[in-house]
């Protein structure tokens, strides 16, 4: 046993001492040929290329040793193609250590650590998606120690190796789809020890992103096939300002991503041959645009998730993500959103989110009007996929912004058969703001003029809804009964605009309605012009594309006033369709109305219809600007959207009845009844008119709508009588319009007054006569005057009267024809107390002054006398006795009358009696003056008469008297005085007094 022991000792010492001087030997040689390569550089060259089977060139080479490790290092390492043309790999510096004792013990030569620094590589990607990596492809397939080839082969190679490093690795990147990525810096390290393997790698992109990944990976096991099989370990990626439109390109053209930039980083475990656990969380930086294949684009705005993916070899996958701040576009049937933060479980069968957010917009591409946005949203989601297809769930959702706050359960069931997919809703909503109604409600079910009319009708107000939502999704609206779509909203203190140009419908307390395609609205109670009304129905019978949409409203009957009635008409078009015929007009007095109305929302067959019965009693109606008012006005009349319609509306004017009928179509038009004359009156662009002819009056007025101009009344002739006067009497001043009128001929009493024309017009305190003219072919009236206060009432009028024909003038009058004259003049200035219809010589103020000339004082009868009162002394003035006191016998005598020269005097009126103190007659038989008082009023005189008689053999008589109870008392005494005296010529003075019916004469002197 010892010499056993022994022997193998002394074999082992000669071994061992064999082998360090054969490895001493083996470093002193490659001591030597290290000094020997150092400066055959073409002889590395040749070696390596014939090894590579690719030319190399090397620009500098060098073996440099650490310890026992030779370490080779080269710079400038350039591999080129077969024709040299060109660069497949480029090495700035190159390093590699081999491992001396391993190569010996394994006989084969085993890397130690390798470096490489300054590397440019060229990388492309054929169109089937493949990479090719410029030289390492084949670096790869010509290792002849391996024995392999391909990527695997080269894989397994570097997990073998002890310790690789490559820095400052230029990539250059040739897309399939063509063009150039920019360039990548790569920094690369592995670490192999054993079984266990350490990677670091990082990419930088050059250019104005910056981007940047990074990875790190710690493995445990062997390489084998199929790859990685027997790894396990874990995984970290992260990226920064990473464009993920390049990288998804590479993988597929179906999706195409455009604008997007992504931070994000992953964690991943992975065992032998599949990944158990992966969880990463990113943002999305900006808005970026996804589109798959033909379909619409969707916008992904910038967000933050965070997604945790669980599963077993058994093919169960969960999935854990929290989303912040949720942002993309509406795609097909999905809504788009933003600002959504939630959490979501998910597996392949089921899952569940729940959402917790604030400041959320849904975007439903079509569906509404405009994004929705949400303050606050809670919701929970449930899902569950079964083999008949999806249930999904929201037991949850409550929501809430400055238009409406709600609270909806959500059942939907979605099989294979999408067509037949079911929904089951129930919602209550609050609404702050139903103005903003047609933001929620969906408008391929609605007609553009619908939503608009709904976007502008709803104005004020709150309300609370029900909304149920049963069915197949598809049958929506239900036309055929398939299912339930209700929608209740009780509304407080709404608005509704129902119109355009109508006054909006106010304090709305009502129940509104959608039910299938119909719209119903019950009105509780509204107010509309201070009226306030109830019982209002109002329903949209079918709201669908295509078909008109009409608004149907009709109202009990309101209690009102005429004032809002009226106030009512003039805020709607029906005042153009009546032609602005209530302007200026004022109407008070109790209202009651029914209406119907029929307003369609779109074009189409239907019009707008109005149907309105109304009645009013004790009312009265006035036109301020002529001072016209109807008092106790009473009866029903109708309404239409072409105006209004009366048969009868009585009432009083100037204390008189009158009945009105109206009618509005095809022109406004009233037929009024008043005093027994029956007229029409017709609207005209501007004014109404309206003609008078009958046995009294022939004619029009034309009544202007602007209440700034006159009434102007035309008339051929007008006939009325004191009687007629009398029993309008009861007229005040401010009942008289402002009025011009013309009439061609008056009758009065029998009396042919001839043309009138005067205007007038309203004062202050009164009202003024103005350019009053009147007269014939026997005289002319100019005059102005005026009619003041009424609560002590006068009237003034001055102007003057001229004729050419006095007799004339005094016979049209219905006057005794006592006095002829060629010319004939009166100025006067009159007063009275009263109206100007209760003028009364009895009354009269004033003053006036006449004059005659070449006129002639006839003898005018007794029945004259008597319509004069005092004749009497008109016959003691006239031509008959005073010629046979004169015992004349001249030629020119022969006919009846008292010929004059000249007849003048004034006048002053007072207290009922004539002041006179110059009245003169100058004749061819004597002068004649007179001065004193004649009594109006008493009906008497006291007059001084003075008679001075002078006389010519040729002077003809010539000279007649004026007329009136002066002319008759000249008369009288001048016949006494020649008839006494007929040879002296002397002045008598006589003293009239006693009443008009029987004067008393008395000579004072001679």
């Amino acid at each position: 046993m010892k010499h056993l022991i022994f022997s193998l000792s002394r074999f082992l010492v000669v071994f061992l001492s064999s082998s360090i001087v054969f490895f001493a030997l083996l470093v002193a040689a490659i001591h030597v040929l290290t000094l020997y390569l150092n400066h055959r550089v073409e002889t590395v060259e040749h070696f390596s290329s014939n090894l590579l089977h690719k030319p190399v060139q090397i620009s500098q080479f060098s073996i440099e040793w650490k310890g026992l490790m030779p370490v080779l290092k080269g710079r400038n390492v350039i591999i080129w193609n077969d024709t040299k043309t060109q660069a497949l790999f480029k090495i700035q510096q190159l390093s590699v250590g081999i491992n001396l004792i391993k190569s010996l013990l394994i006989g084969n030569i085993k890397l130690g650590e390798v470096m490489g620094s300054s590397i440019e590589l060229l990388i492309y990607q054929t169109k089937d998606k493949r990479f090719e990596l410029s030289g390492i492809n084949t670096l790869a397939a010509q290792v002849a120690n391996f024995g392999s080839n391909g990527v695997n082969e080269m894989l397994e190679w570097l997990l073998e190796e002890p310790s690789l490093s490559f820095q400052d690795v230029t990539l250059n990147f040739y897309p399939s789809m063509g063009g150039e990525w920019p360039k990548m810096k790569f920094d690369v390290m592995l670490k192999n020890q054993r079984n266990r393997h350490k990677l670091s790698a990082q990419l930088k992109f050059f250019g104005e992103n910056a981007e940047r990944l990074r990875i790190i990976a710690d493995l445990r096991g062997k390489f084998s096939q199929p790859l990685f099989s027997d790894l396990s370990g874990r995984f970290y990626l992260e990226g920064r300002s990473i464009s993920l439109a390049k990288w998804l390109s590479l993988i597929t053209e179906k999706y195409l991503l455009q604008d997007s930039l992504t931070d994000f980083k992953v964690w991943a475990d992975w065992q032998h041959d599949h990944f158990t656990q992966i969880h990463t969380v990113f943002s999305n930086q900006k808005n970026s645009v996804l589109k798959i294949t033909t379909q619409a684009p969707i916008t992904i705005m910038p967000f933050f998730a965070s997604v945790r993916w669980n599963s077993s070899v058994h093919g169960y996958w969960s999935v854990n993500a929290i989303v912040k701040d949720l942002n993309f576009s509406a795609w097909r049937e999905i809504p788009g959103i933003k600002g959504l933060n939630a959490y979501c479980y998910m597996t392949a069968k089921s899952g569940y989110i729940i959402s917790r957010s604030k400041n959320v917009s849904l975007y439903f591409s079509k569906l509404f009007r405009a994004p929705i946005h949400l303050n606050n949203l809670f919701s929970e989601l449930h899902w569950r996929i079964t083999k008949n297809g999806m249930a999904m769930q929201i037991p949850k959702l409550e929501a809430n912004n400055a238009d409406l706050s709600i609270n909806t359960q959500l059942a939907l069931l979605m099989p294979i058969n999408k067509k037949k997919s079911k929904i089951s809703l129930l919602a209550h909503i609050k609404t702050n703001k139903p103005s903003r109604i047609t933001y929620y409600l969906p408008q391929p079910f609605i007609g553009s003029k619908l939503m608009h009319w709904l976007n502008s009708a709803i104005i004020n107000g709150s309300g609370d809804t029900t909304l149920l939502w049963r069915g197949p999704i598809f049958k929506f609206p239900f036309d055929k009964d398939e299912g339930t779509f209700l929608v209740n909203t009780r509304v407080k203190d709404g608005e509704l605009h129902y119109e355009s140009g109508w006054p909006n419908l106010e304090k709305i307390n009502a129940n509104l309605i959608f039910s299938g395609r119909k719209m119903q609205i019950f009105v509780d109670s509204a107010r509309i012009f201070s009226t306030h009304l109830e019982n209002i129905q109002a329903d949209i019978p079918i709201i669908k594309r295509h078909i008109q949409a009409v608004l149907h409203i009709v109202t009990k009957e309101i209690h009102s006033s005429l004032e809002n009635g009226l106030a009512f008409l003039h805020a709607t078009p029906l005042i153009k369709t009546i032609d602005n015929q209530l302007s200026g007009l004022l109407l008070h007095g109790p209202l009651r109305l029914a209406l119907q109305f029929t307003i369609p929302l779109e074009s189409g067959t239907e019009n707008l219809k109005i149907i309105g019965l109304g009645a009013t009693e004790d009312a009265i109606v006035r036109i301020p600007s002529h001072h016209i008012q109807i008092n106790h006005l009473k009866g029903q009349f109708f309404l239409s959207q072409t105006g209004v319609q009366a048969e009868n509306l009585f009432g009083m004017l100037w204390d008189k009845p009158i009945v009105i009928g109206i009618r509005s179509k095809p022109s406004m038009q009233l037929t009024i009844n008043y005093s027994d004359i029956q007229t029409v009156l017709n609207s005209e662009e501007s004014a109404w008119r309206f003609s008078v002819d009958n046995k009294f009056a022939q004619g029009s007025v034309l009544i202007p709508k602007d209440q700034q101009k006159a009434i102007d009344a035309n008339f051929s002739f007008i006939v009325f009588n004191s009687a007629i006067l009398a029993q309008n009497n009861t007229w005040h001043f401010n009942q008289i319009p402002k009025i011009n009128f013309h009439a061609n001929n008056i009758r009065y009493d029998g009396m042919d007054i001839g043309m009138l024309q005067l205007a007038l017009r309203s004062m202050l305190n009164g009202v003024a006569i103005q350019d009053l003219q009147a007269g014939n072919a026997n005289y002319h009236i100019i005059a102005r005057g005026a009619w003041h206060d009424q609560s002590n009432p006068s009237t003034e009028i001055f102007g003057q009267l001229d004729s050419s024909n006095l007799s004339g003038f005094l016979h049209s009058w219905g006057l005794p024809a006592s006095i002829t004259a060629e010319q004939a003049h009166i100025r006067f200035n009159l007063q009275w107390l009263g109206m100007p219809s209760e003028i009364e010589a009895t009354r009269l103020q004033g003053n006036f002054s006449f004059s005659a000339s070449n006129g002639q004082i006839v003898d005018i009868g007794s029945n004259a006398e008597a319509k004069l009162s005092f004749g009497r002394l008109l016959t003691f003035l006239s031509l008959q006795s005073l010629s046979r006191r004169l015992q004349l016998d001249f030629s020119d005598l022969q006919t009846k009358g008292f010929n004059f020269t000249a007849l003048q005097g004034h006048f002053t009126l007072k207290n009922g009696n004539a002041f006179t103190k110059d009245t003169s007659i100058e004749g061819p038989v004597a002068v004649v003056t007179i001065t004193g008082r004649i009594g109006l009023f008493p009906k008497n005189y006291d007059l001084v008469i003075k008679i001075r008689p002078h006389f010519t053999s040729s002077l003809p008589v010539i000279v007649g008297l004026a007329g009136g109870p002066v002319a008759g008392v000249v008369t009288w005494i001048a016949n006494a005085v020649l008839g006494s005296t007929v040879q002296k010529i002397a002045e008598t003075t006589y003293h009239v007094t006693g009443s008009w019916g029987k004067p008393e004469i008395t000579k004072t002197s001679t």
